[in-house]
């Protein structure tokens, strides 16, 4: 689901695993696992 939702630039750009390392992060996100700060750096 988060893979098929990353702009379609991103998704041609992007490796196997840099889309799987998106969706899981995205994932964590968004089920509140993880902030976003953690996630990007902030």
């Amino acid at each position: 689901d988060a893979i098929e939702r990353m702009p379609p630039a991103d998704y041609l750009a992007s490796s196997y695993y840099e889309k799987w390392f998106h969706a899981v992060t995205t994932l964590c996100v968004e089920k509140g696992v993880l902030s976003y700060d953690e996630v990007h750096g902030g």
